[in-house]
């Protein structure tokens, strides 16, 4: 063995027997703060724990968060569907009940000529008429009309002209045809000057649907022409006398 070996050999001798000395030097040390490490090793993984636990929790709600957002968000895009359902119904409700409630209106005019002889025409009678076009009954109705000659620029007083009727009940698409008001063959043909002869009325009436609302209706004509010779007798075939009235005033429905 070389000498050289040998240093060598004693060098790394003495290093590994440091190396021991140390290591009994550590372990004893250790040994002397192993209930102090182990306390702080203890609280440190309980910190981590701790914090894994804390960030996972915060995870959780905003999770949670998002998904209440989303089932928030659902539950309002379902309540403004439900809305605009509600909303929907009622609108064809409404419909429904326009449609189905009693409605009635002026029907026009009928006329009849008067004769003695039945040839001349002494009168002739005009006819108001009213009709019921709802799919209901109409309650309580009560009408009435009137008929004067008024200046052209002239509407009726329905207020002072009013008269109080039998109140009858109407069914859907039945008709009543009032009592006639007769005017002279001359007053047709040759009507008084600056006046216009006209005729007024007003119904009024209930339906099953809203029974204590008043439903009023009124409706104002005069007459402007006629066709035919209203001096002879009515006849389909000789003489059918035609008399044109035109609506006039704020004719109005309830």
């Amino acid at each position: 063995m070389r000498r050289s070996d040998a240093i060598a050999i004693a060098v790394l001798a003495l290093i590994l027997i440091a190396i021991c000395a140390l290591a009994i030097i550590s372990q004893l040390d250790v040994s002397r703060y192993d209930a102090t490490l182990n306390s702080s090793l203890k609280d440190e993984e309980f910190a981590k724990k701790a914090a894994i636990a804390n960030i996972a929790l915060l995870q959780a709600q905003i999770y949670w968060a998002a998904f209440s957002a989303f089932l928030a968000g659902l539950g309002s895009l379902a309540t403004a569907a439900g809305i605009i359902f509600v909303a929907a119904q009622l609108r064809v409700s409404r419909q429904q009940l326009n449609r189905d409630r009693a409605y009635v209106h002026y029907d026009g005019l009928k006329w009849l000529s008067f004769s003695a002889d039945g040839v001349n025409t002494d009168n002739w009678g005009l006819f108001p008429r009213w009709i019921n076009s709802g799919g209901t009954p109409a309650l309580q109705m009560e009408c009435w009309y009137g008929a004067d000659w008024l200046q052209h620029d002239q509407f009726p007083d329905f207020d002072a002209t009013r008269m109080e009727g039998h109140k009858t009940t109407l069914r859907p698409g039945g008709q009543i045809e009032m009592s006639p008001v007769f005017i002279k063959p001359a007053e047709i043909e040759v009507p008084r000057h600056n006046h216009s002869y006209c005729i007024w009325g007003e119904v009024n009436y209930r339906d099953i649907f809203f029974p204590e609302t008043n439903h009023v209706t009124r409706f104002c004509v005069k007459l402007l022409g006629y066709n035919g010779d209203p001096k002879l007798d009515w006849s389909a075939d000789k003489n059918p006398v035609n008399l044109h009235f035109g609506n006039m005033g704020p004719n109005f429905a309830t």
